[in-house]
């Protein structure tokens, strides 16, 4: 006959809340990483509990969003070791152009068209009409009637 936990504890003073606790306290350190410090892992889960990600923000300084009572330079090097055991999923957010020499973010990126080689750009919403393959601003796809038309093939826009 197998006995559980509760079976060998003799204390009454134990409550089975209490004893609830103190396994998952033990289960959350052993399945921690070496080096990560177990009150910032369980802030760390409060923070996603509450919220469904933790982002870091790289401008000028990192920063976490929402913010942490962790400091930065303790909550990321846990957010890595913790998603490197697997404990948590690290995905990008969003990408950044850098200098490959100096990694700056100050980066100018200067457009011009491959045919005239203009360096004014104009901005809209383009579409692409599937059936035919033009591609233009909306502006020129729209009638007066509020309706879209293609001005290559004339056929009406479905949206």
């Amino acid at each position: 006959m197998k006995l559980g936990a509760k079976d060998y504890i003799t204390k009454d003073y134990i409550l089975t809340g209490r004893m609830a606790e103190c396994i998952s306290q033990i289960l959350l350190e052993s399945s921690l990483p070496e080096g990560v410090n177990l009150e910032d892992a369980k802030e760390i889960y409060r923070i996603l509990n509450e919220n469904q990600n933790i982002r870091i923000e790289v401008s000028t300084e990192p920063q976490s969003v929402p913010d942490s009572q962790i400091p930065i330079s303790i909550l990321l090097p846990t957010l890595i070791k913790m998603a490197e055991k697997g404990l948590l999923k690290k995905e990008p957010t969003r990408s950044h152009i850098s200098c490959p020499t100096c990694n700056s973010l100050s980066i100018s990126v200067n457009l011009k068209c491959p045919d005239c080689g203009s360096k004014l750009m104009k901005s809209g919403d383009a579409l692409e009409h599937m059936t035919c393959g033009y591609v233009a601003f909306r502006s020129e796809f729209e009638r007066g009637d509020a309706a879209l038309a293609c001005p290559k093939c004339n056929k009406e826009l479905e949206l």
